[in-house]
């Protein structure tokens, strides 16, 4: 009776285990689809997938923010997605950009607050670089903030930094103080960025 009554149990338990792990699973269809974004045909490459699940399209949340220019970040920890439109500082050089810049008087001095950003694709690129290192698990990101006035006239610079870990997408935020008023500006340039990745040597041939 004993062994019949064990038995049972296990297959309860085995049971609601199987269950409860396939309440956590869906059935979605791949999707054909053609994507128009403000206008402009966009082409979506093999990396990702629309699908159809009970009538609704799901198209990956990166693919799409992207190509609205907006930054895409994963927080593991606590299982937070963050899409922002907010990084418009950039320094063509590379994907690092920098956004939702405060300036603020303070006394004699300005203090400037702000984000960085820094994708996964960035670590990409530095992996291919002469003057990377692959054992680097940490990098500081540094650069330059250049303010100018309504005429163009370079008001002052102002250098930040701030530790990432190489690899993931990431936003931090940084402080920087500036000794004197940078509080009528009207642009700012991102400049000087570290690191910028050096291509690797072309072979010589004979």
């Amino acid at each position: 009776m004993k062994k019949i009554l064990f038995g049972l149990i296990c297959g309860i338990v085995i049971t609601a285990s199987t269950t409860a792990y396939a309440l956590d699973v869906v059935q979605a269809y791949l999707f054909e689809a053609k994507f128009v974004i403000n206008g402009e045909a966009k082409e979506m490459n093999d990396e990702y997938k629309t699908l159809n699940y009970e009538g609704h399209a799901y198209v990956p949340i990166r693919y799409i923010s992207e190509n609205l220019g907006s930054v895409v970040a994963f927080d593991d920890s606590s299982k937070t997605i963050t899409v922002d439109d907010g990084f418009d500082i950039k320094d063509g050089k590379t994907t690092i950009r920098l956004g939702h810049l405060k300036v603020l008087k303070e006394g004699a001095n300005t203090k400037i607050s702000g984000q960085i950003f820094v994708g996964q694709q960035h670590w990409d690129v530095m992996a291919n670089a002469r003057n990377w290192s692959q054992e680097f698990n940490q990098a500081p990101i540094r650069g330059k903030l250049e303010f100018y006035d309504e005429n163009g006239k370079l008001l002052g610079k102002v250098q930040f930094e701030k530790k990432f870990e190489t690899t993931g997408d990431q936003i931090k935020t940084f402080e920087a103080v500036y000794e004197g008023d940078l509080a009528g500006y009207k642009s700012v340039k991102l400049t000087d960025v570290y690191p910028a990745p050096q291509p690797l040597p072309v072979p010589t041939t004979k």
